[in-house]
């Protein structure tokens, strides 16, 4: 891609299946990126480079996954449909255009969505979703939020480098 990467915050959209997932979320975010590339990318597969391209102790944190051959593996047979697992993240939901992953420690709900908006642009979002339950959850969440944004960006910059760059 030309220009380099870019990451823009934008508002959830209104029709993703996110929506169905936690009503009445206390926070929602979302950002929209562009994978520069000839040809069409799946959903399925940008799921599949944007986990593959994570250090370890990133994915210790996002998915409580510490083996990234286990990972590999999982995510090769992953056909992501609703219950299916990557990590301790389940998939909630799922179309041919977007893939939610839910997580429920029982403080807190949280959903990732991973959405492809425009095939001819390879055009994707992400999407977060989160309700607390009890003062612990807004307590866990307070600080959560501090560094949610910038570690999701860092995420999807890492998939960019190893996955996207250069493949123009």
């Amino acid at each position: 891609m030309k220009g380099g990467f870019t990451i823009n915050e934008v508002s959830v959209l209104s029709e993703s299946l996110i929506n169905e997932e936690i009503k009445s979320p206390v926070y929602r975010d979302a950002l929209k990126f562009e994978l520069g590339s000839s040809e069409t990318i799946d959903i399925s597969v940008m799921v599949r480079n944007f986990f593959n391209s994570q250090p370890h102790w990133l994915l210790s944190i996002m998915i409580n996954i510490v083996s990234k051959n286990k990972l590999k593996k999982s995510l090769e047979r992953n056909n992501f449909t609703q219950g299916s697992k990557v990590g301790r993240w389940t998939v909630a939901k799922a179309n041919k255009r977007e893939i939610v992953f839910g997580e429920s420690l029982g403080f807190i709900e949280h959903r990732l969505s991973f959405c492809k908006i425009n095939d001819d642009k390879n055009e994707f979002m992400t999407m977060s979703s989160v309700k607390t339950h009890n003062n612990f959850g807004k307590f866990y969440f307070f600080f959560v939020k501090l560094v949610h944004m910038k570690l999701v960006k860092f995420a999807l910059n890492n998939m960019y480098r190893a996955k996207c760059k250069g493949a123009t």
